[in-house]
């Protein structure tokens, strides 16, 4: 390389570094450009966020309280006046989903006059026909039974025996089934029965608490004991 091909090379070469050093410094100099501030939210755009989320949390309890089973019972049929546990009850799936229940009735006070003058209380397990059920689809119905009896066994009286005068009954009936999407439920459905004065039983009523709050004989000012029962149960 000679003098002249040396000169051509430094200058060369002094250009590019010359023009890379200003490229640095426009790259320096370069103002950076502010971020422009977030609007502020107004109070409609705030008032439409809060509605918004108030409708799905409402939807989501809507939807959870259309899909929950639920149970309603009816006393239908008595097919014997004198013995009030010859009732049947029809037990209604109001849910739309199938629900698998079984079934318990309980014998809050139920007096056995005349010759026997015993005396059931505390929620005693009487017997009930069917126990369970495989399936009771969406708004369908099943009758089942409660059934005179002690610890879920039915107490049948012999042909030869004095037939069982009633008096005062309290009883409430048990469910309990699994739906889809919802955990196990029980429901409490008591029911007292009306008698005529004379032994025979015309009607059932529907109660609002699912068990008396005290004993009945207590509340009417009487002692059961005095009137010579045979108690059975707690109070």
């Amino acid at each position: 390389m000679d003098s002249h091909q040396r000169r051509v090379f430094r200058r060369a070469v002094a250009r590019g570094i010359a023009k890379q050093v200003q490229t640095k410094s426009q790259l320096v100099q370069q103002p950076v450009q502010p971020s422009e501030p977030k609007p502020k939210p107004t109070f409609l755009s705030r008032f439409w966020h809060v509605l918004s989320i108030v409708a799905v949390v409402f939807g989501l309890v809507t939807g959870a309280l259309v899909f929950k089973s639920s149970v309603t019972i009816d006393p239908q049929l008595l097919r014997d006046p004198s013995n009030p546990f010859t009732t049947s009850f029809t037990v209604t799936n109001d849910g739309v989903f199938d629900i698998e229940p079984t079934f318990a009735c309980r014998m809050n006070h139920v007096e056995l006059r005349g010759t026997y003058n015993i005396l059931f209380r505390g929620g005693l397990d009487a017997a009930i026909t069917p126990l369970r059920e495989p399936k009771i689809g969406a708004h369908k119905s099943q009758d089942i039974t409660c059934q005179f009896g002690v610890n879920g066994q039915p107490i049948v009286f012999p042909i030869n025996f004095p037939p069982a005068v009633f008096g005062d009954l309290d009883i409430t009936i048990v469910v309990t089934y699994r739906s889809r999407f919802w955990p196990k439920t029980t429901e409490f459905q008591r029911f007292r029965a009306q008698c005529d004065g004379h032994g025979k039983i015309v009607g059932w009523s529907h109660e609002s608490e699912p068990y008396p709050g005290e004993d009945r004989a207590a509340v009417a000012g009487k002692d059961p004991k005095d009137e010579g029962f045979l108690i059975l149960g707690s109070r």
